[in-house]
């Protein structure tokens, strides 16, 4: 009897976490929803570039990476970075140093993403001041963006560069000096895409 009384509330708690479980799905498919259809920029999966991450701009408002990542007929690159790491900051001097005149050749879209924790903050903000960057930056606080793209996190600084219509052409971790000659030649090879 005991067995019998067991068996029917294991199958009542299953019951209650099966319809708990599908209430928090169909929560999670109407916000997904309310999502695509409040931003009209995103055409397809919002796990697909320009994806749905929420990030903050420099004055700590939130924007939509769909908003920032797309500008039309150019391609778009994507600098993740940190300010506690020396790579990065050696990446994103080369490329400010370069910037202007790459401009000229070929424009594109450049995005510096900073993947800081919230107390480093005020040295993402300390950071542009100093090099004065002429090119976008954003701060991915909750880390969203880097989680929704085609590679796997493993390490900064990452480099992704899109072509005009969205495809992703070109990826890399790390940065060795001379690394910003071969990103500006892919940066050419997809504004030709």
């Amino acid at each position: 009897m005991k067995s019998g009384v067991l068996f029917i509330l294991i199958i009542a708690l299953i019951s209650c976490k099966s319809n708990e479980l599908h209430k928090n799905a169909s929560i999670g498919k109407d916000a997904m929803k309310a999502t695509l259809t409040s931003n009209s920029s995103i055409t397809s999966d919002p796990r697909q570039y320009p994806y749905a991450a929420t990030l903050k701009d420099l004055h700590q408002q939130e924007v939509k990476s769909n908003d920032v990542l797309v500008k039309k007929n150019q391609p778009t690159v994507v600098m993740f970075w940190l300010t506690t790491c020396g790579p990065c900051a050696r990446e994103l001097r080369s490329i400010n140093d370069n910037f202007s005149e790459w401009q000229q050749q070929v424009p594109f879209n450049l995005v510096a993403m900073s993947e800081d924790r919230d107390e480093n903050f005020p040295a993402i903000l300390e950071r542009i001041r100093i090099e004065k960057w002429p090119f976008i930056s954003y701060w991915d606080f909750n880390r969203d963006l880097l989680a929704l793209m085609p590679t796997k996190y493993n390490g900064l600084p990452q480099t992704f560069i899109f072509d005009k219509n969205g495809k992703l052409t070109f990826s890399k971790r790390g940065y060795l000096p001379g690394d910003e000659t071969s990103i500006f030649e892919k940066i050419k090879e997809a504004a030709k895409s």
